[in-house]
């Protein structure tokens, strides 16, 4: 029997999808085998769940078991001369910048907020704001163990097939339990920041294939609401690390985000702000005054700004996705090849 207990209300990142599940948080490989076994004599799906960060219903199940992973959370050991960390699969992008970077190492890719997991990272292999250059965060493992439901592990590297398998499965083949993962090293906690708007797509991607070979991170910020000549029209950003040693800029009091916007109001609060806004009248409003902004300030500058404060623009707000309750939000990804994004885009 699964107990009563267990039951809870999982939701998505966005809220938008929910579903009462049985809820086991294993400390150990032993426990997820006996979760495995629970499964097995009682019928029910397993979904795994990491910091349950995934936008749609990747990680809940309506009266299925839910295997939360956060309570993994250890390193199982860190050497700060190599950077190299061998950690447990709840351990989160924020633990790892956090004990790497005073050491002079940063992940290789972090995605728009530091609070998954790795193993979640990693099951949906997500990439970065240097996707281009380094590829995704399964490109830069070492080693993973890897649970099946046969309670077998695998020890798996990128010269094993199953490898490729495993990082990319969103966890319908097995529970990554283990992940060996090599850091990038950094003389500053900074970036060097270069600012450009951009009036359409094909300036966009001109500025992309321009900056490619010397850039370390690129990113845009896309007004979605602009059609015709001034479609894909937007705010540029690159950004290079900075190359002067600064060693209290690894710190993680230069680091960490400010708790209020202007120093004056909580950014806890700010999605209260934002909630009346939320309908297509204020969301084109406020996307024209952001473009009119990145024409009139700083355009074609360069600025310095902390790792941190350049690669986690979703942690600004916290609980910003509250904004979009009752109803909760769904976000729309689209992977076009590089050959035919260009056309596609610029034509549409």
């Amino acid at each position: 029997m699964l107990p009563r207990e267990a039951v809870r209300e999982v939701t998505g990142f966005g809220l938008a999808s929910r579903a009462d599940g049985y809820v086991f948080q294993p400390k150990s490989v032993e426990e997820i085998r006996q979760v495995f076994a629970l499964a097995r004599t009682t019928g029910r799906q397993i979904v795994l769940r990491g910091a349950g960060r995934s936008y749609g219903d990747a990680s809940i199940l309506h009266e299925g078991i839910v295997l939360d992973l956060t309570q993994m959370n250890r390193f199982l050991s860190w050497n700060r001369e190599t950077g190299v960390a061998d950690c447990e699969p709840g351990v989160t992008i924020e633990g790892l910048w956090r004990t790497g970077l005073p050491n002079g190492w940063w992940p290789p890719v972090v995605s728009g907020t530091m609070y998954p997991t790795l193993g979640g990272a990693l099951a949906m292999n997500i990439h970065g704001k240097n996707n281009f250059k380094v590829g995704t965060l399964g490109d830069n493992v070492l080693e993973i163990d890897f649970l099946t439901v046969d309670g077998m592990i695998s020890k798996l590297s990128p010269q094993d097939a199953m490898f490729y398998e495993a990082i990319s499965s969103p966890g319908i083949l097995g529970v990554i339990t283990r992940v060996k993962l090599q850091l990038k090293r950094v003389v500053s906690g900074d970036l060097k920041v270069y600012a450009e708007s951009m009036p359409n797509w094909s300036a966009q991607f001109d500025a992309f294939e321009g900056r490619a070979d010397s850039a370390d991170y690129m990113v845009s910020w896309v007004d979605c609401f602009a059609k015709g000549s001034r479609a894909g029209r937007g705010l540029f950003h690159a950004a290079w690390h900075d190359a002067a040693e600064s060693l209290e800029s690894l710190l993680e009091f230069h680091q960490d985000l400010p708790p209020k916007v202007f120093g004056v109001v909580p950014k806890s609060q700010v999605w209260r702000i934002l909630k009346p806004l939320n309908h297509r009248l204020a969301m084109r409003g406020l996307n024209l005054a952001k473009n009119l902004s990145a024409k009139l300030i700083g355009n074609k500058k360069m600025y310095r700004q902390s790792l941190v404060a350049f690669s986690f623009l979703l942690d600004y707000v916290p609980d910003w996705r509250n904004a979009y309750l009752p109803g909760g939000f769904i976000q729309y990804q689209s992977f076009v090849s590089k050959e035919k994004a260009g056309t596609m885009l610029c034509s549409a």
